[in-house]
């Protein structure tokens, strides 16, 4: 007697199955070998984007001090005034232009930049040029950057005699070769001029 099981599977539909099961490890071996494999010690390469501050690729307060107080770098900074003098009789003024007769080294003192030059002016009887010094701070909130309110002018001349004053008006321009400064001010009606540029020099001494 021939007892027939429901449960039974044709035999024909169990090769098939088998033949589709070795198809898809085959497929998937396949895949693993031709992934490349990745080491444990290294990580993935982040794609950040750096944004990097203009001014450090730039001269800058900071970096000058840092200079300076290594010893290993050298500034120099060289200057021009131009001031209306108003003469004592009639509608003329004097066109008063200096510059700086000699170039010593900015050297640093209690965190700001310091020079101490000689101004020689354009007319006649000078002969030797008028103390003038030229102190720059930098700013509070960035060392990076010159402190506009704080660029500060020390001139003696015989019509004003020995004054200390804060440039106004003050603009920097920030280069890869030194840094630019100009500003103004106005003494008793006297207005003036001036125009700073630092540079990186040869240390000789």
């Amino acid at each position: 007697m021939n007892f027939i099981n429901k449960n039974h599977i044709p035999m024909k539909k169990c090769i098939s199955t088998l033949a589709v099961l070795l198809i898809g490890m085959g497929t998937y071996a396949q895949i693993n070998v031709n992934q490349p494999k990745i080491s444990p010690k290294l990580k993935p390469v982040l794609n950040t984007n750096i944004k990097i501050d203009p001014i450090d690729l730039n001269m800058n307060m900071d970096n000058i001090r840092i200079g300076i107080e290594s010893g290993k770098k050298c500034y120099l900074i060289k200057g021009v005034a131009n001031g209306l003098f108003k003469l004592e009789r009639g509608d003329f003024a004097n066109n008063v232009v200096g510059y700086f007769e000699n170039f010593k080294y900015l050297y640093t003192e209690a965190g700001y930049l310091r020079s101490d030059n000689k101004l020689l002016r354009n007319d006649k009887r000078f002969k030797s040029g008028n103390h003038f010094e030229v102190l720059i701070y930098p700013d509070r909130n960035d060392k990076r950057l010159v402190n506009k309110n704080m660029v500060k002018v020390t001139w003696w001349t015989p019509e004003l005699q020995l004054r200390t004053f804060s440039l106004k008006n003050v603009s920097v321009r920030y280069q890869k070769q030194g840094i630019l400064i100009t500003g103004d001010h106005e003494i008793e009606g006297n207005p003036m001029g001036f125009s700073f540029s630092i540079t990186q020099t040869t240390c000789l001494q």
